[in-house]
């Protein structure tokens, strides 16, 4: 990495590669907050609306799709922040390596699930080998 200049230019883009995915990781957990906050505030609001016109009621019934909506958003920047915050795993100089998450339909990962490559007619690779996923669906 070079040293900077007279007026703090060329760290390289190393450094300023590393602080735009902090930056980026830090933005999206307070806009996950955001969306948290306010998936619960739609919460609330469809409790009342339920209660005051009934859960048959059209209003009743857009409030809960707004919730599923706002739930789903929400869930969805908690993996964005999952995979911008990876960290990649160690491997050797003429090596390569693959890594991820792996989650389910309502963005919840999944535990102990097999990640593997298979060429086009689906026939399992194993000179690649295997994976599982944690508990966090990490791999």
């Amino acid at each position: 990495m070079r040293k900077p200049d007279s007026r703090g230019r060329g760290y390289g883009w190393c450094r300023r590669e590393a602080y735009a995915d902090t930056n980026v990781a830090d933005h999206v957990q307070q806009l996950s907050v955001v969306h948290q906050a306010r998936a619960t505030q739609i919460n609330r609001i469809a409790n009342t609306i339920t209660t005051a016109s009934g859960a048959t009621s059209e209003l009743a019934i857009s409030a809960k799709a707004a919730v599923a909506s706002s739930t789903a958003t929400a869930s969805r920047m908690v993996m964005m922040k999952a995979q911008i915050t990876a960290k990649a795993p160690a491997i050797t100089a003429t090596g390569w390596a693959i890594y991820g998450h792996v989650y389910n339909a309502g963005g919840a990962a999944v535990d102990a699930y097999s990640v593997y490559f298979v060429d086009s007619t689906n026939t399992y690779q194993n000179a690649y080998g295997i994976a599982y996923t944690a508990t966090d669906g990490s791999y």
